[in-house]
């Protein structure tokens, strides 16, 4: 039976885990049916959320609307994610339109521009070259840290006072063919229209508010549990998977963001197949000894309290398999 191999990225060929060809190609296939109930059932969400908030008037109900749709904002993201891979939908036409319009511009980026950003990493992952870790060279992202300077780091996303940052990161991610008033006009239309219709403010707390506070918080986490405070020495842990309960995937890590190892292994397989993947990999003694995996959020965030990232050149040298990496 011919095995397919993994998507290694820049480590080397034999650094490699292989599953049956038959067994990739039918945990590769895109169902159009599920890319239509994901968008349409996070967009819900969103409404259900709003709509409860207006019609009750209750106060109290407003913080858990702010992390609820912060959370289906990191699954439109995650979403979108799919769609750079072309895993949302059959049609790539259909693909990139719902993929750009009604997920990436919602988040204030491009789909172009996040897929140029995204399959640049995929190629030079944790590396010199991998432009997610240069977007990431701040002090924010220098590991390990102590717990207060974690807590610290997070209340300032909890609190909006990280703005300049996502800004930066928007702007990184919205670079495409297009030129700039054809990136800004839509928006600008649709915001324009809420406040005709007197919806101004309700936009403002309904969706800046959690696109500023709980989705920047969570998707730092994530950002932090897929490649920071790993060994970063093979394929098999240059990324990490985060075992996870229904509730965080709820209201943190939603649409199966957590298998990031197996991701990386195997991009072509949609996010809703990955937990087979998973499964599947399980059997392959080298992936067992070697997987980076963590149990739950908390104990990724005791790893990179303790664990220093390696410097670039030593994850190069690892790559090319130099004395440094010994």
């Amino acid at each position: 039976m011919r095995a397919a191999r993994p998507d290694t990225g820049p480590w080397p060929r034999e650094e490699q885990v292989s599953v049956p060809v038959d067994r990739l190609r039918a945990l590769s296939r895109v169902s159009s049916w599920r890319g239509t109930l994901d968008v349409a059932g996070e967009w819900l969400g969103v409404a259900l959320a709003i709509g409860l908030c207006e019609w009750s008037g209750n106060l109290w109900l407003l913080p858990v609307a702010v992390l609820w749709i912060g959370a289906r904002m990191h699954a439109m993201g995650v979403l979108m994610h799919e769609a750079t891979h072309y895993r949302l939908f059959r049609n790539r036409r259909l693909n990139d339109f719902v993929g750009d319009w009604l997920l990436a511009r919602p988040l204030g980026i491009s789909l172009a521009g996040y897929r140029s950003n995204h399959l640049a990493h995929h190629r030079r992952v944790n590396g010199e070259g991998d432009p997610d870790r240069q977007r990431k060279r701040g002090p924010d992202w220098h590991f390990p840290k102590s717990a207060w300077g974690l807590v610290w780091l997070f209340f300032r996303d909890l609190c909006g006072w990280n703005i300049p940052e996502h800004v930066r990161g928007v702007k990184d991610l919205s670079q495409d063919q297009a030129g700039r008033w054809r990136r800004l006009l839509p928006p600008l239309i649709v915001v324009g229209g809420l406040v005709a219709l007197g919806w101004g403010v309700q936009f403002l707390i309904y969706w800046l508010l959690p696109m500023l506070t709980w989705f920047q918080a969570i998707l730092r986490l994530r950002s932090i549990a897929e490649h920071f405070g790993v060994p970063n020495s093979h394929a098999l842990n240059a990324s990490r998977t985060t075992r996870i309960g229904g509730l965080t995937r709820l209201w943190v890590a939603p649409k199966h963001v957590e298998y990031h190892l197996e991701h990386h292994l195997y991009p072509s397989v949609p996010h809703y197949r990955l937990p087979a993947l998973a499964r599947l990999l399980e059997a392959d003694e080298e992936y067992r000894a070697r997987a980076h995996r963590s149990d739950g959020y908390l104990a990724v965030l005791r790893e990179v309290m303790r664990t220093p990232d390696a410097p670039a050149k030593e994850q190069e040298a690892a790559r090319e398999g130099h004395p440094m990496a010994a």
